[in-house]
C-alpha cells in the first residue's frame, strides 16, 4: 500500500514538472517569436531614417544649385525643377516606405497581412525608382542640350566656361545619382525580403 502511494507521489510530481517544462518551453518560445518581431520592425527603420536624412538634405541642395545658377547664369527653372521633383520623389518614398507600416502589423493576427504589404511596397518602390531614374536622366539630358545650344558661339566657341563645366559635372553626378540610388534601391527591397521570409517562417502552415 505505502508503495502504491509512493509511485502515485513519484507520478505527481513527474505531472507537475513535465507541466512546469511545458509552461516554460511556451513562454521560452513567445519570447523568442517577439525578439524576432521586434528585428523585423528594426530591420525596417533605417528606410524611415534615410528617408528623413532625404528631407533635410534636399532644401540644403536646392539652395545651392541656385545659387550656383543665379552665380553662373544658368536657368534658375532647371533647379526649381529639380527641387518639384525631389520633393514628389520624397513624398513618394515616405508614401510607399513607411505610411503603410503600422506596430499592429507585426502582432501575431496580421502577419500575414504584412506579408502580402510588403510584397506590394516592393512593387510600387520598383515603380517609382524606374520612373524617377527616367525623369533624372530627361532633365540633365535637357539641362546638357542647353549648354551645348545656348552656351556656344556662333563661331563654335564656349560663351561660359564655369557653366559649361557644371553642366558637365551635373550630368556625371546624376549619373552618380542614379548608381547610388539603385545601390539603396536593392538595399530596400532585400530588406523586404528578408522580414517576409522571416513572417513565412513564422507563419507556416498558417493560411
Amino acid at each position: 500500500m505505502k508503495q502504491n502511494t509512493d509511485n502515485n507521489m513519484d507520478f505527481e510530481q513527474m505531472r507537475e514538472q513535465l507541466a512546469l517544462l511545458e509552461k516554460k518551453l511556451e513562454s521560452q518560445e513567445i519570447i523568442n517569436r517577439d525578439l524576432i518581431k521586434a528585428s523585423m520592425r528594426d530591420k525596417l527603420k533605417w528606410i524611415k531614417q534615410y528617408i528623413i536624412g532625404e528631407m533635410v538634405v534636399v532644401p540644403i541642395m536646392t539652395l545651392a544649385l541656385i545659387f550656383f545658377s543665379l552665380k553662373y547664369g544658368i536657368p534658375v527653372i532647371f533647379s526649381i525643377i529639380v527641387f518639384v521633383g525631389c520633393m514628389i520623389d520624397i513624398f513618394l518614398d515616405w508614401k510607399v516606405n513607411v505610411t503603410p507600416m503600422k506596430d499592429s502589423d507585426f502582432s501575431e493576427e496580421n502577419l500575414l497581412e504584412t506579408a502580402k504589404k510588403l510584397q506590394k511596397m516592393k512593387r510600387q518602390r520598383k515603380t517609382q525608382t524606374i520612373v524617377g531614374c527616367i525623369l533624372v536622366v530627361v532633365i540633365f539630358a535637357g539641362l546638357l542640350v542647353w549648354a551645348m545650344t545656348c552656351n556656344i558661339t556662333d563661331e563654335g566657341t564656349i560663351k561660359n566656361w564655369a557653366i559649361q563645366g557644371g553642366v558637365v559635372g551635373g550630368v556625371v553626378g546624376s549619373i552618380i545619382g542614379v548608381y547610388a540610388a539603385r545601390k539603396i534601391y536593392k538595399k530596400m527591397q532585400d530588406t523586404n525580403d528578408e522580414v517576409i521570409r522571416q513572417i513565412d517562417e513564422m507563419t507556416e502552415g498558417e493560411e
